[in-house]
């Protein structure tokens, strides 16, 4: 379990297709990582709620450069 004070914000406020993406590439880096969820909620048309969830994932502070790296890599 990744403490406020031991861990280090990778990835903020992203879809769940990315997500799945960066879970995937940090695993097999070796990584350990865990992930929040944020639901909004949006007006669309005639005032119809949507509502979406956005996530986090946040990494060690030991390996935020390692998993910066594993990211930018593609």
């Amino acid at each position: 379990m990744l403490t406020i004070f031991s861990r280090a914000l990778l990835l903020a406020d992203i879809p769940q297709a990315e997500l799945i993406r960066a879970k995937n590439k940090l695993k097999n880096a070796g990584i350990f990582f865990e992930y929040k969820t944020k639901t909004t909620r949006s007006a669309g048309r005639l005032f119809k709620q949507k509502q979406n969830e956005l996530y986090a994932v946040y990494v060690r502070k030991c390996d935020y450069t390692q998993a910066k790296k594993v990211m930018e890599r593609g």
